[in-house]
């Protein structure tokens, strides 16, 4: 089961928070549904990145689910504080209408996201077909990014489960030792094989488009101590 995040902006304005998210009429909702809502094209964050969750609430923290080992784990910014107190109206009653079924709410300023180390680093794992290993390892892998497409375990009656290095020694067999030039031989012929990698990254890199798309967002919003994220999850 999946784990998402219900993400909100609010900005300082004269002293009272106020909405930040371009918040329109829900052409969709039903009876008793809200009258107002983010479009998707219009929200800061919408992604769903478990790095990310577990940095900033301890959601998924080195494990998915069911709880598979995913990694080491982060350290959190914090535990899970609540809603603000003096959160805007349309996000409490948000809150309010996903009842027990959203958790972990909490809430920081663009200056406590700011002053978090991002340079931490961490271990993650993951199990990866053969021909994703054969390109990770041709191009990504020495350059300290994650493998394109991985999970915390596989599961099939015609899946094989080998160590790195026995991977290893069947990719050079039906390559003939080639790393560059036989990806399709390699998808052909190991196409049921995986083994389980592990990889050492900086937090910032483990939840990039947080880093390269929300958070330049936030800051033209105004100071970093007069704009925050309000969240919750749910699953």
């Amino acid at each position: 089961m999946g784990c998402d995040i219900h993400f909100y902006v609010e900005k300082q304005v004269d002293g009272v928070w106020q909405l930040a998210d371009r918040w329109e009429p829900n052409k969709y909702a039903d009876e008793g549904e809200p009258k107002l809502a983010i479009p998707y094209e219009n929200r800061f964050y919408s992604g769903r990145n478990y790095s990310l969750f577990a940095i900033l609430a301890d959601v998924r923290n080195g494990r998915g689910f069911a709880g598979i080992d995913t990694g080491n784990g982060f350290v959190p910014i914090d535990d899970p504080r609540g809603l603000p107190d003096d959160v805007s109206e349309p996000v409490k009653a948000d809150s309010d209408r996903w009842d027990g079924d959203g958790h972990s709410h909490s809430w920081f300023t663009v200056a406590e996201l700011l002053a978090y180390d991002w340079t931490q680093t961490t271990k993650h794992r993951g199990y990866v077909s053969a021909a994703e290993y054969y390109e990770w390892n041709r191009w990504r892998r020495g350059r300290g990014e994650s493998p394109e497409s991985y999970s915390g375990d596989i599961f099939g009656a015609q899946i094989e489960k080998v160590s790195e290095e026995e991977m290893r020694r069947r990719i050079e067999t039906v390559t003939g030792g080639d790393w560059y030039r036989q990806e399709d031989k390699v998808h052909e012929l190991l196409s049921n094989v995986h083994c389980r990698v592990e990889w050492e990254q900086p937090y910032y890199k483990s939840v990039r488009s947080f880093w390269s798309d929300t958070i330049p967002q936030l800051l033209r919003l105004g100071k970093p101590e007069e704009v925050r994220i309000v969240f919750w999850f749910d699953n």
